[in-house]
């Protein structure tokens, strides 16, 4: 990411999947460009259309943290993210981030470790009768943006403000591997039919054979 003079603020970029995925365990191996306050870094799974979304964030305020949270309908609840400490600067080092989507739940991983499960049927809303959990097909994307200078209070607030720029400066997310395993989606199981049992046969007519009478002589 570099600065964008025109807009006063860094000229983020978005890379995505060309196809969708409806569940699946999404392994991104990740080192983040979240060295500085502002710099916000993503790895999420999402569908621009209905809103659904799934995602890790880090914030250039907490280089050490990354965030996770989830959308419905594109209903914007930001108090449904969990942070999880890492352990050491996302931006110092690769670290592998999993999305495990399935019908059912959503299982965030780092390093091969849960951090978090959210399951379908915790999210039901009784008021309208629907659970807000993502189920549309959505695309992978990974992200970098500047939020810092973003313009918004809420989001200066998060990711932390100003983002510091020079006349050199640039901001790298690196993306070392993506694996993607698919979960099934929606499509059922392949069916095996019954055996068939042939009706019974019911045997044609037997005609006998037509009587020989053999003529016996007559004598008188």
């Amino acid at each position: 990411m570099t600065y964008d003079a025109a807009q006063k603020k860094g000229f983020g970029a978005t890379v995505s999947a060309s196809h969708t995925i409806q569940y699946g365990r999404v392994t991104a191996r990740v080192k983040t460009a979240s060295v500085a306050p502002g710099v916000v870094s993503s790895f999420i799974i999402r569908n621009d259309q209905t809103g659904d979304e799934i995602d890790f964030e880090w914030v250039g305020k907490a280089p050490s943290q990354v965030q996770t949270n989830y959308y419905f309908n594109n209903i914007l609840d930001y108090t449904k993210m969990v942070p999880y400490d890492v352990g050491a600067d996302s931006s110092a080092d690769f670290h592998d981030y999993t999305i495990d989507w399935s019908a059912g739940a959503v299982v965030w991983l780092v390093d091969g470790k849960v951090i978090r499960t959210v399951n379908r049927q915790d999210t039901y809303n009784a008021a309208n009768n629907t659970f807000a959990f993502p189920a549309s097909e959505a695309r992978v994307a990974f992200s970098i943006w500047d939020g810092g200078n973003s313009g918004a209070q809420g989001t200066q607030e998060w990711s932390g403000y100003p983002t510091p720029w020079g006349p050199n400066t640039a901001y790298q997310m690196y993306v070392d591997s993506v694996t993607i395993q698919c979960n099934g989606g929606t499509t059922p199981p392949p069916v095996t039919p019954p055996p068939v049992t042939p009706p019974p046969v019911t045997p044609p007519p037997v005609t006998p054979p037509p009587a020989k009478c053999i003529p016996r002589p007559t004598y008188y």
